[in-house]
């Protein structure tokens, strides 16, 4: 009898131990007790998850490392999750000037370039085959300057006078405009084309006047004897898209514009901070940075997401366009309804609710 209770025993023990081992082949080595499910990071600190990891898409986005508010763009894309939460995978490249951007794009090497409207119109004026996203809004002011003590009061002024700007810039282009609005002929004047804008020209007196833009006209306006500006306006920018990414990802591209808004709310949240990654980039002083950059509305936003902008004004473009072909400064006019997608101006024009939008959400990468 005792031998049977025995055997019955071990029987019992050998079955259990059979069980076990059964149980545990079916989990790998490290599994978590709670099944297998990895634990929510960032939880305890933040007291948000992160976003759920979706399928991606990659976009490859160039800017112009000194054009601040497009620095600014660029930078916060590069160093947030921002990109990511919209199932995007991005490689963000800051360069050199816009000319290197606007190669870069048309060589095929980024998707999308953060340039100027008339930069953006001159590049499809020429044959490029793109289609404008949104809007950047302004990227700060553009004026036309004379010294301090100079008799020019008004533009007229200037007839026969040495005038300097940069031809097929933003500033050629609103100097044009303003003596048309004048009545005047370019030809009146001595125009001087300026290959790179800097602070001190002035004062060596071989020109008359100079039209700059924002932050070498902050810089001017600093000086210890600034100069007169006797008209300013501002001037803008665009996210340009290749033609053959949008047609392969145009849902993407949508994404794009709404990375944008949340991008401009951060910005807007976190001034010192993105100041000094563009201070880094770009080697402009922190003064001038924050002092060019808020005059761009979305960058100064005070209030919620919702009051974020970047829906196209298709009648301005129309007149950047209409400046390129009256003066002859790409072989084509740029046709704006066929490079502004329905779909895109649709997406640009709608607002975030904040009710429902988390900006904790968008977290600086470690």
């Amino acid at each position: 009898m005792k031998k049977i209770i025995g055997l019955a025993i071990a029987l019992v023990i050998i079955i259990v131990l059979m069980v076990i081992f059964k149980d545990m082949a079916k989990k790998p080595e490290g599994t978590p007790p709670d099944g297998g499910k990895p634990p929510v990071s960032g939880g305890p600190e933040t007291g948000h998850k992160p976003p759920v990891a979706k399928t991606a898409t990659d976009i490859r986005i160039g800017y112009p490392a000194r054009m601040l508010v497009a620095n600014h763009l660029g930078e916060t894309l590069l160093r947030t999750n921002v990109l990511e939460k919209n199932a995007l995978r991005g490689q963000v490249t800051p360069l050199e000037n816009e000319q290197t951007v606007i190669n870069t794009l048309t060589g095929g090497a980024v998707d999308v370039a953060l340039v100027s409207d008339v930069s953006a119109l001159m590049m499809l004026g020429k044959g490029y085959k793109g289609v404008i996203a949104c809007s950047l809004g302004s990227l700060g002011r553009t004026a036309l300057l004379v010294p301090a003590n100079s008799p020019v009061k008004e533009l007229a002024d200037l007839k026969g006078k040495k005038v300097a700007v940069s031809f097929g810039t933003s500033a050629h282009r609103n100097l044009l405009k303003w003596l048309k609005e004048k009545g005047i002929k370019p030809a009146e004047l001595q125009l001087l084309n300026l290959a790179e804008p800097m602070a001190g020209l002035l004062e060596n007196k071989t020109i008359d006047a100079i039209v700059v833009t924002d932050p070498v006209l902050e810089q001017y306006l600093r000086a210890k004897q600034p100069p007169r500006a006797i008209v300013d306006s501002h001037h803008f920018a665009l996210a340009l898209v290749s033609n053959d990414y949008y047609g392969k990802n145009p849902e993407a591209v949508n994404k794009f514009i709404n990375v944008l808004k949340e991008t401009f709310f951060f910005i807007s949240k976190n001034k010192a901070q993105v100041n000094e990654w563009v201070k880094k980039v770009s080697n402009i002083e922190e003064t001038y940075i924050w002092a060019c950059s808020e005059i761009n509305m979305n960058i100064a936003n005070r209030e919620g997401i919702n009051r974020v902008r970047v829906a196209v004004n298709p009648d301005a473009l129309k007149e950047v366009a209409l400046f390129i072909g009256e003066n002859q400064l790409t072989p084509l006019t740029p046709e704006i309804d066929q490079i502004i997608p329905k779909t895109l101006v649709d997406e640009a024009a709608k607002e975030i609710d904040p009710k429902t939008y988390d900006p904790k959400t968008v977290q600086v990468k470690p």
